[in-house]
């Protein structure tokens, strides 16, 4: 049931990204209690506190080269709690690989839309797949 709400509201906040490129922190905030919670009742899930420093201290070097906004620090560190420390590079090659597609398609809709990339990529949408696909596929032995 947790993991259905959990996916309900990285779609949400996927949706809201790329309509208007802000990630909430009413988002977070409720992503954060939802994966304490699928943490405390679903066995299957581990709280990973190392996993969260790590890639909080990585998401703000990349926001402070400019890389990343905040509201994707926040969405990755909070996902990140969900990974062991050995399966963060996989989530994060996941929304690399992610988010160049996303990139490309954007590009293509710059080209025939002759618009602009002036509000950049919507890389939450990127970081919500990769860290999905690395935290619940395995679980679901779907790969």
């Amino acid at each position: 049931m947790f993991t259905l709400l959990v996916f309900v509201t990285l779609l949400w906040i996927s949706f809201r990204d790329i309509q208007s490129r802000v990630i909430s922190n009413k988002s977070i905030v409720a992503l954060f209690f939802m994966i304490l919670i699928l943490c405390y009742f679903d066995a299957r899930f581990v709280f990973f506190p190392l996993s969260f420093v790590l890639t909080l201290f990585l998401g703000l070097l990349i926001y402070c080269i400019g890389g990343w906004g905040a509201g994707d620090v926040k969405l990755s560190s909070v996902l990140a709690i969900l990974v062991p420390v050995n399966n963060l590079t996989e989530a994060f090659y996941a929304t690399v690989f992610i988010g160049g597609v996303l990139s490309i398609l954007c590009l293509i809709k710059k080209a025939i839309y002759k618009g602009s990339l002036s509000n950049g990529v919507p890389y939450g949408v990127a970081i919500s797949g990769g860290f999905f696909l690395t935290i619940f596929l395995p679980i679901f032995k779907v790969c």
